[in-house]
């Protein structure tokens, strides 16, 4: 049992008798050390951070500790400052001063100091995959580059970062980034670095490994020296981020993109056709995919406000040589996209496109209107409130090509209302995202999407759940989830039982109900768990003020007594006006159906699963129908189902609301087979938003629940319609005469 705790008792030993800064983290695998290197590295300990590291000089020496052979990951940092864009320390690593760690996987150089090193530094680093050099000042003349000349040097390295360099004379040539990629690399990340200048003119397609390319944000100082290759370098090249590529205005493509497009300018393009490059470097990269365009102007604010009829395609005679599924274009401070554009070239492959954060206010539709095959649209933490309102009609266009679009995201937008049919004709989706935005109800129609999963109103400022709120609930398809997070309802008086009945009626769609939070009170603040003991201290405390005023009504016999006559006539008038009013809607049904004219023109639509369809026409079709025509007079069938009078070439559900709209009363015929067919249900809750007479039919026992939310509450409230096995036959309890003359006075 000892033995579990050596390791803590090692470490306590260490720190208490050689009083060196070093602790370990709450993680148990990761030392850190602050300006100084450990001289005991406790058992089970794989990562080592070496903090405040400026001034100092990394040999061999430094390492003499046990343990570093198991080190799987050591980080150099220090957080000194740049001085006009100089390291103000330096960092000197010596030749082979990695020699112990053989079993180094990643190492990471990070801080504000100017790296000195000597030939041999990455000597025995024949595990390392990852390698990142971060923030810091490297001069190129005595050789850096020149490290990876040898490839028996770092043979299973994966992954580079080379990110915020200054480089002093730091060119990337052909030569270094073939013997670079020699190895196995992956992922290269040249981000936010100053390059001198780089010239891969000399690569063709020698680097296959290489998957990721991130050359975002680099400057580089001669720019016009620089060259690309002469044909495709990287076949295997799935993503490039070149974000901030117009980024640095001293470089003659920075110029012209604040030229053009700055705040300040007015850019006319109308009427052209842009051909796509064919030249070799921008094709053969058949598994390319992502490319990322964040921040292409900088920080630079720029408006597109008279762009107009521009097709993007390939030329004629050239075939497809690239294919992009994903675009990524954010954090470009562009208020105003006024554009009109045709991209031909794109349209067949573009699936994903991400413009968010883009601090944008108005959002021509036909931007992207030509790219119909997009599955996934994120346009969220804009500024498209301001489009809502001042261009109603363009707004709900934005979405209107999309017939493939599965996800939707339209969070954080200022909007206050969404409009009812803005996903109408986007038919797959299945992610709709409109939280943390400023809607106080959720009034959006969702009948039409059946394959939805998520519906994220999260972080919006709803208090109390409204009509349409409801009605848009009850229209979500049944294993759909709304996700209510970050939305506080109030739960400290009788008057909010009502809406805290509403969020259980359909907690069977709220995803994570227990995260649901309400206030028990605000002076002081109260925030708790929406809970079921919540909604029992609420209808304890109605319970309580129902019985006080019970108390106050009881106290005056003479009046309750004259209440209770009052009452007791009112009732009796109310029976008989029940009756007259039963009486009264059957005269009225009968004079519906007997005018041609009326739109009502049956007394029932039966509802059944294709599979009981035999018992149904040897049963209830005939001996229904031919009651309703004995009792009414009425020489024509007055039973409408799906098989006898759907118009054959509509749409299915456009049949159904017509005959539900025709019929004075529906019928259901109540079997397991109806009760787990999505189309019969679907009919059935059609049926019950039309707010008709529902008569629910049974042969056998069905398990509640697998019936609809509403299905059982009929089931539990109203007579039935029942046939029982007798003898070997199935008969009807009671007569189709009582049967019939009851719906007609439904």
């Amino acid at each position: 049992m000892w033995l579990i705790f050596l390791p803590f008792v090692q470490l306590l030993t260490f720190v208490s008798s050689h009083e060196i800064p070093c602790f370990v983290e709450d993680d148990n695998i990761t030392l850190i050390c602050t300006g100084t290197f450990p001289i005991y590295i406790p058992v089970g300990i794989s990562r080592v951070q070496i903090q405040g590291v400026s001034g100092f000089t990394v040999t061999l020496t430094d390492y003499r500790a046990s343990g570093w052979e198991f080190i799987e990951h050591l980080t150099l940092v220090d957080n000194t400052t740049y001085i006009d864009s100089y390291p103000r320390l330096n960092l000197t690593l010596t030749s082979g001063c990695f020699n112990k760690l053989s079993s180094l996987v990643e190492l990471f150089v990070i801080g504000g100091f100017f790296l000195n090193y000597e030939h041999g530094i990455f000597d025995g680093l024949s595990k390392l995959q990852v390698l990142c050099l971060q923030n810091c000042g490297i001069d190129a003349r005595f050789g850096i580059l020149n490290e990876f000349d040898d490839t028996n040097v770092l043979p299973k390295l994966e992954v580079v970062k080379l990110t915020n360099i200054y480089g002093k004379f730091l060119v990337f040539n052909s030569r270094f980034i073939r013997n670079l990629l020699s190895r196995p690399i992956k992922v290269l990340d040249f981000s936010q670095s100053r390059l001198e200048s780089f010239d891969f003119h000399d690569l063709n397609n020698c680097c296959k490994s290489l998957e990721i390319l991130n050359i975002s944000d680099i400057s580089i100082i001669h720019d016009t020296s620089s060259k690309l290759p002469r044909a495709p370098a990287f076949p295997n090249l799935r993503v490039i981020d070149v974000s901030g590529l117009y980024g640095d205005r001293h470089t003659l493509q920075g110029f012209m993109c604040w030229r053009n497009f700055g705040s300040r300018r007015h850019f006319v393009w109308r009427d052209k056709v842009v051909e796509v490059q064919t030249k070799p470097f921008y094709c053969g990269y058949p598994r390319f995919e992502s490319i990322v365009l964040d921040r292409i102007c900088g920080t630079e604010q720029f408006k597109i406000t008279d762009i107009r009829n521009i097709t993007l395609m390939y030329p004629p005679s050239q075939p497809k040589c690239i294919q992009i599924k994903n675009v990524y274009s954010r954090y470009n401070d562009v208020p105003i996209v006024d554009a009109e554009l045709n991209l031909v070239a794109l349209q067949d492959d573009v699936e994903f496109i991400d413009i968010s954060h883009n601090n944008n206010e108005y959002l021509n539709p036909k931007v992207l209107s030509s790219l119909f095959k997009v599955k996934t649209l994120n346009i969220s933490s804009n500024r498209l409130h301001n489009m809502l309102e001042k261009s109603p009609m363009e707004f709900e266009q934005l979405l209107l090509t999309f017939a493939q679009l599965e996800v939707i995201r339209i969070a954080d937008n200022g909007f206050k209302t969404i409009p009812r049919a803005m996903f109408n004709a986007n038919m797959k989706l299945k992610v709709i995202d409109i939280s943390s935005n400023k809607l106080t109800s959720i009034d959006i129609e969702l009948q039409h999407l059946t394959k939805l999963q998520m519906l994220d109103v999260s972080g919006n400022q709803l208090r109390t759940i409204a009509q349409q709120t409801k009605l848009t609930m009850q229209a979500m398809a049944k294993g759909s989830w709304i996700n209510l997070g970050q939305i506080v309802f109030q739960c400290s008086a009788c008057v909010h039982l009502k809406n805290i009945n509403d969020l259980f009626q359909f907690s069977n769609h709220i995803l994570n109900m227990s995260a649901v939070g309400c206030y028990k009170s605000f002076d002081p603040p109260n925030l708790i768990q929406l809970k079921l003991e919540v909604r029992h201290e609420l209808e304890s405390l109605c319970r309580s003020e129902q019985s006080f005023r019970s108390a106050i009504i009881s106290g005056g016999v003479v009046f309750v007594t004259v209440v209770i006559a009052v009452i007791a006539g009112f009732i009796s008038v109310r029976r008989w006006r029940k009756i007259t009013q039963r009486k009264d809607r059957r005269q009225d049904r009968l004079a519906m159906l007997n005018d041609n004219d009326n739109d009502l023109r049956f007394a029932v639509f039966l509802s059944y699963a294709n599979q009981d369809e035999e018992f149904v026409s040897q049963n209830v079709y005939g001996p229904l129908n031919q009651t309703f025509r004995d009792i009414t007079g009425i020489d024509r069938d007055l039973v409408a189902t799906g098989d006898r009078n759907f118009v054959i070439g509509n749409p299915i559900f456009k049949e159904i609301f017509r005959c539900i709209r025709e019929s004075a009363v529906i019928a259901v015929f109540v079997t397991e087979n109806f009760c787990r067919s999505e189309f019969c249900c679907r009919e059935f809750e059609i049926a019950f938003q039309h707010h008709k007479p529902i008569v629910l039919m049974m042969k056998d026992a069905v398990d509640r629940e697998i019936m609809p939310l509403e299905m059982k509450q009929l089931f539990e409230q109203y007579v039935r319609i029942v046939w029982r096995f007798v003898n070997g036959r199935y008969e009807l309890q009671g007569s189709w005469g009582d049967k019939c003359e009851a719906m007609l006075q439904m």
